[in-house]
């Protein structure tokens, strides 16, 4: 009986980040390949003079599932090996043998898979890690036509795979194949920002993958009514201002925005960590809006007929920055919200990825700075949630040993809060998506006195009941002991401490001074008799 799956991108993504790819080190998960089909074909009695002749047949993947697993790691293997070599060889000759075995084996994968798989999400997942390994290959041969081709192929299918279940796997490998299409297009002379319109353009050619797709959720693959999404976003409004959006292009990728937000709101019932999870689709959605206002504005300036045009662009990429900016807060304030309910919260290692998340919001809010036409309006904001962060961070501190650098931080985030409730009041009623979350400034204020209070009662505690550490008894000798302390004789670990001591060569120096006292002696007579009584 076949097992029910294989997915493909859920086993290579894992080996990968467990066996050096996080450091990018190719080497050591191509030694950890070899160790690993190594050992399976030791497990199913394969002779090593015999492996590299082994066929692998459907009949042999019914019986075993592990006889698949060689093939896989055999195309890790290569690949590995020739992203070991691309930055070293000269010649790209023995890199384009390596790509081209990991392609076979990856064939050889699909066949197999095929066979012995009824499940469609398998397929749909080999037949994108062939593509990947493909266009890899004939990206280093020089044929960036067909790789851009493949790559776009590759980067659709693991789209629809995205939308039919949502999975971090497939979302990575989707961030790994854009800077690909991004390059192809770009030595192609294409534009190479729009990486969503260059991969739609090719579509996805292999037909079996569209059937097994549209089986699926027929949904996926539907064309999008270009004119109802453009007339759907017909403006935006900021601060006050609403522009019309006459681009298509923008109002396609702003309407894109929009869904992905629908898909986020649809997500609210579920816990912290499944909703930051929903945001990588709307931040994704965010940046390629982003690009698109930006190409819309660069080709405004060039042309410099409408100036009026032009402004109107400001002000949506403006919009578009600061809403994508407001939303990845949005997304670690809710893993924020992960860590501290967690069991392991009280971990240092829990605290440590808090306080990093916290720099991350910080240094977002930073960047609103430096948006056209933020830097008046923002400020009161960025005092509102960075500055109130003091207190999360302080929290963070919350440690025998750190108590002090706490209170440091709970007194500053007082000041921070007395300064946001007097220029708050001009924005009560906002419905900024970062504002929103400082609505509660009199809960957030008390909560923070009381931290700031009970963090001072614990440094009080400590100081009073540690009282003056008393000086070893030999620092004592001279003073008539009031009570004998035998636990305090010496002081271990001893101090290294300078004592008196002769210089050095000071000897062999002394032979070279000479006093006034100090005369030679007077050259004297000398014979046979004067040596004979003694005359020197």
């Amino acid at each position: 009986m076949p097992p029910p799956f294989f997915h493909v991108l859920s086993l290579t993504s894992e080996a990968r980040n467990s066996y050096g790819l996080q450091l990018q080190d190719y080497r050591k998960y191509r030694h950890y390949c070899g160790r690993k089909g190594a050992a399976l074909r030791k497990s199913l009695q394969v002779k090593s003079r015999d492996a590299k002749r082994l066929l692998i047949t459907a009949d042999k993947v019914i019986q075993d599932k592990r006889f698949l697993e060689i093939v896989l790691l055999d195309a890790e293997r290569c690949w590995a090996y020739a992203m070991d070599l691309k930055p070293v060889v000269e010649r790209p000759s023995r890199v384009v043998r390596k790509l081209q075995k990991a392609v076979y084996h990856a064939k050889h994968l699909k066949e197999l898979v095929e066979q012995c798989f009824s499940d469609d999400i398998s397929v749909i997942q080999v037949s994108a890690y062939l593509l990947d390994f493909s266009a890899q290959h004939k990206s280093v041969k020089g044929s960036l036509e067909d790789s851009l081709r493949e790559f776009s192929n590759c980067r659709n299918i693991l789209v629809a795979l995205d939308k039919l279940e949502s999975c971090e796997n497939v979302k990575s490998m989707i961030s790994m194949l854009e800077p690909n299409i991004r390059y192809c297009a770009y030595v192609l002379g294409l534009p190479s920002r729009d990486i969503s319109g260059i991969a739609e353009h090719f579509g996805i050619e292999d037909k079996d993958v569209v059937c097994r797709i549209d089986r699926l959720d027929p949904r996926v693959l539907e064309p999008l009514d270009e004119s109802e999404m453009i007339a759907s976003v017909s403006e935006i409004t900021w601060r006050g201002k609403t522009v019309q959006v006459d681009n298509a292009d923008v109002g396609m990728t702003l309407a894109r925005v929009q869904k992905a937000q629908y898909e986020v709101e649809c997500m609210e019932p579920l816990g912290p960590k499944a909703r930051a999870q929903a945001f990588d689709g709307l931040l994704l959605a965010l940046s390629e809006a982003q690009d698109a206002v930006q190409r819309a504005v660069e080709e405004e300036e060039r042309s410099l007929q409408n100036e009026e045009k032009i402004q109107r662009l400001q002000i949506a990429l403006t919009y578009t920055s600061y809403y994508g900016i407001s939303k990845r807060i949005e997304r670690d304030l809710l893993l924020v919200e992960d860590l501290l309910t967690s069991p392991t919260r009280r971990t240092q290692r829990t605290q440590r990825k808090v306080v990093k998340l916290y720099e991350t919001i910080i240094s977002s809010i930073e960047q609103c700075d430096l948006l056209p036409g933020v830097a008046g309006d923002f400020s009161l904001a960025g005092v509102l949630e960075g500055k109130t962060i003091c207190a999360a961070i302080a929290r963070s501190y919350d440690a025998p040993a750190t108590r002090r650098e706490a209170l440091a931080l709970f007194e500053r985030a007082k000041q921070y809060l007395c300064q946001a409730k007097e220029r708050y009041s001009a924005f009560m009623g906002s419905t900024d998506p970062i504002l929103k979350h400082n609505t509660d400034m009199e809960g957030a204020e008390t909560k923070i006195c009381g931290e700031a209070a009970r963090m001072r009662a614990l440094l009080v505690l400590e100081e009073s009941s540690g009282g003056e550490v008393e000086a070893p008894l030999y620092d004592r000798l001279g003073v008539y002991p009031k009570d004998i302390n035998e636990s305090r004789l010496v002081l271990l670990e001893p101090k290294i401490e300078p004592i008196p001591m002769k210089p050095i060569f000071l000897d062999i120096a002394l032979n070279f001074i000479q006093y006034e006292g100090d005369k030679g002696d007077t050259e004297r007579e000398r014979g046979l008799f004067g040596s004979l009584w003694g005359r020197h």
